[in-house]
């Protein structure tokens, strides 16, 4: 099967719409006057009122597009103007109306899934092991760790770093104002080497956390994994997605590289950036400049996202992309498959029982977001000049015109008994199994934990691959309120609860400090 067309095309025009794309079309417009709230009149043009509409929002620009695998582009639209600061009229930007199938805008952290997808097509060629320990890359680089008294054995791999539980640090990076660097006030780091050792405007990396326990958004561990391609590759980041990914998919506007120059000959869309009076500003230069290429550098359009997105799922369906294999059906399944705590999966984010995935970002001046349907193959990307706090409620109006409000999922804590009988000590010594089948098939990641109850009253919990000293762990304080159960700090913010489910089995929910996860375990069945 060929479950994409040849290469991305342009939408058609509204008259060949289909009803339902029509309604659609006309919902997310409703979306975005009801978020200015505006509402359309007989007196204003409908694209002079969208235009309103954005600008009274701290909106400049908004380009959509909406894809499903078998017809490819269903519809685009695109939004609002280019503004620039009158320094920046000699800077090559084209000054047409924004374009929904050229213009491009910066993609920011949508980059990381993209450069998900270039890994994966190494491992395909057998050129790099998603799950060996990353030392073996690093010949000439140590990672440094800065967790006193704790050595974890468990190796970092880059599946962990591409799933953000890697236990490095750096979330994002702010960039490097295009202004400014080409006037020689600032000074970008030249290499990925330089980026991930703080030579710019960001902190060196190091391991912060426990690898493979924790997620934590980490673009540094991104951009370390990037340094690992590099090497592997011997080529600029920028070439190496270029090749194994934009090419075979017949991309011509996407692209890593970091310049200086107008990106797309002058088609892009200028950042912008707004006060606390919602007074559009835009961003000197243009854009800012990302060295950290995979994690926030990529220029794209949303029907190139919806086209990246739609490959890999044509993949994990085991269909051909193009007339050919672009990613074997396993390794597509792996991208889309969380095996560590957390929602995400090998760079793409795992949505609503896994019925969708996709990615977010925010470069200064720049919002984006990207969501693919698996049920029905729709993807929908939208990109837009703004901060992402006032993007988030209107890209959330938009997906739900599109996909549906989103449905309450089944909580995977256990119900809990209202009036629960005290939990002694002797009922939570012993192994623990988490509940979540995919977790169990990873025995390197939280899939068991271990009490010890030592002369009756202390207690020392073991994390799999993990020696933790007796100065850390020997003898934990222990509490037991009445209804709360037993809390066991376990390590940093980790903690365990045991309380008693409806039944009045003893249960275990394991949380990682203020992160969503939270993980359910049960007594191991000897």
């Amino acid at each position: 099967m060929n479950g994409l067309p040849i290469s991305p095309s342009v939408a058609a025009d509204s008259s060949a719409l289909s009803p339902k794309s029509t309604q659609i079309i006309h919902d997310v417009e409703a979306a975005i006057l009801a978020h200015a709230g505006l509402t359309a009149d007989d007196t204003t043009s409908r694209p002079a009122l969208l235009a309103r509409a954005l600008a009274q929002t701290g909106l400049g620009s908004l380009s959509i597009a909406m894809s499903t695998l078998t017809g490819g582009t269903t519809w685009t639209r695109a939004y609002g103007v280019r503004r620039v600061t009158e320094t920046d009229h000699d800077l090559d930007v084209v000054m047409d109306p924004i374009s929904e199938s050229t213009t491009v805008f910066q993609a920011a952290s949508i980059s990381k899934p993209v450069f998900a997808v270039a890994v994966m097509r190494l491992v395909q060629q057998g050129r790099v092991d998603l799950d060996a320990d990353i030392r073996t890359y690093l010949t000439e680089w140590a990672l440094p760790c800065k967790l006193p008294g704790v050595e974890a054995t468990v190796p970092i791999t880059l599946r962990m770093l591409l799933a953000h539980v890697g236990g490095t640090n750096v979330g994002g990076f702010e960039g490097y104002n295009r202004r400014a660097v080409m006037e020689g006030k600032l000074k970008m780091p030249a290499t990925t080497v330089g980026v991930i050792d703080g030579e710019g405007n960001s902190d060196p990396l190091v391991i912060q956390r426990l690898p493979g326990l924790q997620i934590r958004y980490s673009g540094g561990g991104t951009m370390l994994a990037q340094h690992i391609i590099e090497q592997i590759t011997q080529q600029p980041i920028h070439e190496v997605v270029s090749a194994l990914v934009f090419t075979p998919l017949g991309l011509t506007r996407s692209t890593f590289e970091n310049s200086r120059f107008a990106p797309n000959n002058g088609d892009y869309a200028p950042g912008h950036f707004d006060d606390d009076d919602d007074v559009l500003t835009p961003v000197p230069g243009g854009f800012n400049m990302y060295p950290e290429s995979s994690a926030a550098g990529m220029w794209t359009t949303p029907e190139e996202v919806n086209f990246i997105m739609s490959a890999v799922e044509s993949s994990a369906r085991g269909e051909r992309v193009r007339g050919e294999v672009f990613l074997r059906q396993e390794l597509a399944a792996e991208m889309l498959t969380p095996r560590f705590a957390g929602p995400c999966g090998v760079g793409w984010f795992i949505y609503r029982q896994n019925r969708f995935f996709g990615h977010s970002g925010a470069n200064e001046g720049y919002s984006c977001d990207a969501v693919c349907d698996r049920e029905t193959g729709t993807t929908l990307t939208v990109m837009t000049t703004s901060y992402y706090h006032k993007f988030k409620p209107l890209i959330q109006a938009i997906e739900s015109a599109v996909f549906g409000p989103p449905q309450p999922g089944a909580s995977p804590l256990p119900d809990l008994a209202a009036h629960p009988a005290p939990i002694t000590l002797a009922e939570i010594a012993g192994t623990w199994i988490v509940t979540n089948e995919t977790l169990r098939q990873r025995p390197t990641s939280m899939s068991t934990l271990a009490v010890h109850v030592k002369d009756g009253d202390a207690v020392r919990v073991r994390l799999p691959g993990l020696v933790v000293p007796e100065t850390v762990a020997a003898e934990l304080a222990f509490e037991q309120p009445d209804v709360n159960g037993i809390v066991l700090n376990v390590f940093t913010d980790i903690s365990v609860r045991f309380t008693r489910d409806v039944e009045g089995a003893v249960v275990a929910v394991l949380t990682n400090g203020d992160a969503e996860e939270k993980l359910r375990f049960v007594r191991e069945v000897v």
